[in-house]
């Protein structure tokens, strides 16, 4: 299990790209117009995340389709980066998840302990200020997820953008916290992704 580094830039990109080319059978990409998956239905998967699980990788993403009342958390995968297959609207508006305005910058990891995936995200809600962290979990990649909790990731301090990044047991949290600095910060995460636990410390990137 890899997750493809780079996360804040180049997957970010990938949201934007999902919205400026088109897939074609030869496996070519086009600029200027749009992705299709492979039943060719249009492509949603903005603040995209991306994680390889032996052959295939995984492209998480918040749905932006205009129009759309009700927000998804779409997942689709592909061997190739060209050919990609819609496998599941893993998040939905509903239940626990029913109070959010939205779950944006989705990011997956795995809770090597108890063998489940677990789906992190920015969670807004008129219940509180501005955007805590959710988490979610799911005993196969592209099932439907369930409720964990959310929280803030320091104090009551809100967060802006953020990714997500694991090698091994390891799995950190990088995000922007709304003031007073909003600078980038490094969480580490709960050791084996539990993800049950609170954040345990700030590292590499610490405020200057």
């Amino acid at each position: 299990m890899e997750i493809i580094q780079g996360a804040l830039t180049t997957l970010s990109v990938f949201g934007i790209l999902c919205q400026s080319a088109i897939i074609e059978t030869g496996g070519i990409i086009r600029n200027g117009t749009v992705w299709h998956d492979t039943s060719g239905d249009e492509i949603w998967c903005n603040g995209g995340h991306m994680i390889r699980e032996g052959d295939l990788f995984y492209w998480v993403g918040y749905e932006t389709r205009p129009g759309q009342h009700l927000w998804n958390t779409r997942l689709y995968s592909s061997s190739n980066f060209v050919d990609w297959k819609f496998e599941n609207n893993i998040l939905r508006k509903e239940g626990r998840f029913a109070i959010l305005g939205w779950a944006g910058r989705p990011g997956i990891i795995y809770n090597h302990d108890a063998k489940r995936y677990v789906l992190i995200f920015e969670a807004d809600s008129r219940n509180w200020h501005r955007h805590k962290v959710g988490f979610a979990s799911c005993d196969t990649i592209n099932g439907r997820y369930q409720f964990e909790k959310y929280q803030y990731p320091e104090g009551n301090r809100s967060t802006g953008d953020q990714s997500v990044y694991q090698e091994g047991d390891d799995a950190y949290l990088v995000t922007v916290l709304d003031h007073p600095d909003q600078k980038p910060l490094n969480y580490s995460l709960a050791r084996g992704c539990s993800l049950l636990q609170p954040f345990l410390h700030t590292a590499l990137l610490q405020p200057q």
